[in-house]
């Protein structure tokens, strides 16, 4: 019988679970979908559109999904229709075939729309869905679904960045008190933000000197997550210091007192993921005593779709 590539309805949203859950079962930091969190956390965001979403199925059962959407514009407020998503392609490894296929039904989908670049799965296309429940706060695809990126590269996309992702816990670490620290809550006012944040509750640590921001470190508290590791769980989605105060120890500062934060908050585990080549942070969070738990390779892109 026949592969057919058709369009998320109500009545599929068992399927579409089934394939997230079958091909992700066995990863540690990716949440089992229920139909609840399903509603929650995808289907009820303004990025979500069912005719952007897709499933192959055969003989009346789902073997692949697929979802689409468009990323942020450059300052991560709005969607810009000029950029198109593919955040999340599920199949099974001996069904190439069938990736193939939802990835040309997405690539048609995503160029009629006005799409003039196109991400796969990557960090570039700003999480409309996935966050706190794919590998932490920042969702990209893991090298080991070596199917999903095979297929991208196939399609002429290109590695545009690789990443590693770290795990540790809120250890006592020294931090500067000659400065300034401020906490507070992330702005998720924009249309973009509320969207990719919905359900989370973001923060945001500053570093202020005297008339400027030194640096800062952003955090979020992931339910989910810790629900399916049984410990309370956070996130780092965001490092960084100004050109002019690095080397100055604002990093190691910042990363000691989010982790004396957090410890006061009962969190027991902390997850990041940062770029291979950017050994400042990595030296931050090995620091930390933080160890690398995974890899990260689906920022890949097609300029010219």
């Amino acid at each position: 019988m026949a592969t057919e590539i058709v369009t998320y309805n109500e009545s599929l949203i068992g399927e579409a679970i089934r394939v997230f859950n079958r091909e992700n079962e066995g990863a540690e930091h990716v949440v089992p979908l229920s139909d609840a969190i399903f509603r929650e956390q995808v289907a009820s965001k303004e990025t979500f559109s069912p005719d952007g979403c897709f499933l192959a199925m055969e003989k009346g059962r789902a073997l692949g999904l697929a979802l689409t959407s468009v990323g942020p514009n450059d300052d991560l407020t709005e969607p810009d229709p000029e950029a198109g998503v593919i955040d999340g392609l599920f199949f099974p490894l001996e069904r190439l075939d069938v990736g193939e296929e939802l990835l040309r039904r997405c690539m048609g989908h995503l160029r009629s729309r006005g799409a003039k670049r196109i991400y796969g799965f990557a960090s570039v296309g700003g999480y409309p869905f996935w966050r706190g429940l794919y590998m932490g706060a920042e969702p990209v695809c893991l090298t080991s679904y070596v199917q999903a990126w095979a297929t991208f590269m196939a399609f002429g996309f290109r590695h545009h960045q690789q990443s590693l992702n770290y795990l540790g816990e809120p250890v006592e670490m020294p931090y500067r008190g000659d400065i300034a620290y401020e906490e507070a809550p992330l702005d998720v006012s924009s249309t973009w933000a509320r969207n990719s944040w919905k359900g989370l509750a973001p923060r945001l640590l500053r570093v202020r000197g005297e008339d400027s921001i030194l640096g800062d470190i952003g955090w979020v508290q992931m339910p989910h997550l810790s629900e399916h590791a049984g410990c309370p769980m956070a996130g780092i989605y965001q490092m960084w210091v100004a050109e002019g105060s690095r080397r100055q120890g604002i990093a190691t500062s910042l990363m000691g007192k989010l982790f004396e934060i957090l410890g006061g908050r009962g969190v027991r585990r902390v997850l990041v993921g940062t770029a291979v080549n950017n050994t400042a942070a990595r030296r931050t969070y090995e620091k930390a005593l933080m160890k690398v738990v995974s890899f990260r390779t689906g920022t890949m892109w097609a300029p010219h779709p």
